[in-house]
């Protein structure tokens, strides 16, 4: 699979984490990151040429981690949903999936949460303020040093827990009931 990921100063120091986790759970995927710190959603929206990007990297999922930069957005919750929801389509621009896991901290961030899960629904929507426990902090946003890997991993758990039995379930359990069916086989021969 084809992973692409977009987000801020948080995603940026995660970066490290995401691409060594990747190389040894799923190594055979693709991954890239796009981090602007002190972006925000509206920022990636006007700025992000994100279509482009999408276009360039023919991503299978797009992993959306923004939301700490937008504060004060959830207050004209329309308009939030608005830009979240063209963000969104130009993420989606070439069939790929959209998750969006939303800010990791801040005030605003319950009700920005809720903002996106309404233009994304539950299953596409991830809670980052519930990926935040034992993930040591540097400040009140950033995560330390040693808090980023342990974001990265709560993060990357929820997101393959979304994604990866969706999209290969289909292709792996033909083949694990096959192996299953032909090891039965082979026993009742050899008995």
């Amino acid at each position: 699979m084809r992973w692409l990921f977009i987000g801020d100063s948080i995603l940026d120091g995660m970066a490290p984490s995401i691409a060594s986790l990747y190389r040894s759970r799923r190594p055979r995927d693709s991954v890239t990151v796009l981090a602007n710190s002190g972006w925000s959603t509206r920022r990636w929206l006007l700025e992000g040429q994100v279509a482009s990007r999408v276009a360039d990297e023919r991503p299978d999922v797009v992993v959306v981690a923004l939301g700490t930069n937008d504060e004060g957005e959830e207050g004209n919750a329309e308009g939030y949903g608005l830009v979240v929801d063209h963000l969104k389509a130009q993420a989606s621009s070439r069939g790929a999936k959209v998750y969006w896991v939303t800010s990791f901290s801040g005030p605003g961030s319950a009700e920005r949460y809720q903002v996106i899960r309404g233009v994304l629904g539950d299953e596409r929507t991830i809670s980052g303020l519930a990926l935040m426990s034992g993930v040591e902090m540097a400040g009140e946003i950033h995560p330390s040093v040693v808090g980023y890997p342990t974001l990265a991993k709560h993060m990357l758990d929820a997101v393959w827990s979304r994604v990866v039995p969706s999209s290969h379930g289909g292709v792996f359990l033909p083949l694990a009931i096959g192996a299953v069916v032909a090891g039965v086989v082979l026993w009742w021969t050899e008995a």
